[in-house]
């Protein structure tokens, strides 16, 4: 009857679903191995370097917590099927990792990161100084102008440029 056919699919499951844990775990040990013999450990997003007996740690604990989420049945089903490999799930980023909604947060603050790093490296912080622009990327008034000078020797043969800069998307655009 149906009775033994369901248990015979949830025995196979929980084996499909050892042995996927087996080749993860294989994997994330073979990295960090693969880590500490090249005398360097992986570094984070910070920069920061780190053994690889910590990335190791480090790893598990993210793949864990991931995996155990119950908003990410995707990621699950994607292993579990072996669509994502258990050595590429070990080389995923943590946003690739995360649930939808986790994931979309975490895109967020690192895109805002990410400006803040592009205005340092711009300056001390493009500050804007008009408002008589709108940046076709992001709708913001919050614009830099830079007037210049572009041609040859002599002064007839120059023409003035204006770039716009917006500040809180740091694309170029014709004012």
């Amino acid at each position: 009857g149906n009775k033994p056919q369901s248990e015979q699919h949830v025995r196979e499951d929980v084996q499909n679903a050892s042995t996927v844990a087996r080749r993860v775990e294989k994997a994330v040990a073979e990295a960090s191995v693969r880590l500490g013999r090249v005398g360097r450990g992986a570094q984070d997003q910070a920069g920061k370097s780190e053994s690889g007996v910590g990335w190791y740690k480090q790893k598990v604990r993210q793949l864990l917590f991931n995996l155990r989420d119950k908003a990410n049945g995707a990621l699950r089903r994607r292993v579990l099927s072996q669509t994502l490999s258990a050595e590429d799930l070990v080389t995923v980023d943590a946003i690739e990792l995360a649930n939808g909604s986790v994931a979309a947060e975490k895109k967020k603050v690192r895109a805002e990161e990410a400006r803040k790093v592009a205005l340092e490296a711009k300056g001390s912080g493009v500050q804007p100084n008009t408002a008589e622009y709108l940046c076709p990327e992001c709708g913001s008034k919050r614009c830099y102008v830079q007037f210049g000078m572009k041609g040859g020797w002599i002064s007839s043969e120059k023409e003035g440029t204006k770039e716009v800069v917006c500040c809180d998307c740091l694309i170029s655009f014709d004012g």
